[in-house]
């Protein structure tokens, strides 16, 4: 890393005089014009710094819901008493949005839509873990969005039998 021209520090240097060829802080810069005032400074931004800043980002582009994929026997028919209500749901390559997941069961069925917990894996931040507990047999109804619109295969139809 290259030190100030003016205070040696070797900080992050956001200027540089033109007329001199010298990096410098923006604190120093008068420092800097009154140590060589027989000469015209033409101070500015350093432009390298800016162009290679880890703030510079590209723009990431629409969510992509299609790129969403759903599995796990949650999403599944099967028997009450040993339902394993498990969803895995992969962003990977869905680009930024906003994940909802819905569950409604058959009309009776204690609170007729389910609390979902949803936790995102520890090794794998695409990767979202979904659980729910169904109360009684019949028809349960899966809804998932990325951003507001169906993943492939949403809205998930699963009848759960005694």
């Amino acid at each position: 890393m290259d030190a100030c021209f003016s205070c040696g520090l070797k900080e992050q240097l956001d200027f540089i005089c033109l007329a001199c060829n010298v990096l410098l802080h923006d604190r120093c810069i008068e420092t800097h014009r009154k140590a060589s005032s027989d000469k015209t400074h033409s101070v500015i931004p350093n432009f390298d710094l800016i162009t290679q800043s880890s703030t510079v980002h590209k723009d990431p582009g629409p969510p992509l819901a299609h790129k969403v994929t759903v599995s796990g026997p949650g999403v599944k028919n099967g028997v009450l008493e040993s339902y394993r209500a498990e969803i895995e749901i992969d962003t990977s390559g869905a680009g930024p949005g906003d994940l909802r997941v819905q569950i409604t069961g058959p009309s009776g069925a204690k609170d007729d839509n389910f609390r979902v917990n949803m936790a995102r894996d520890s090794a794998n931040k695409f990767l979202v873990h979904c659980t729910y507990q169904p109360t009684m047999s019949g028809q349960y109804v899966t809804k998932i969005t990325w951003s507001d619109v169906d993943v492939p295969g949403s809205p998930f139809s699963m009848n759960i039998t005694s």
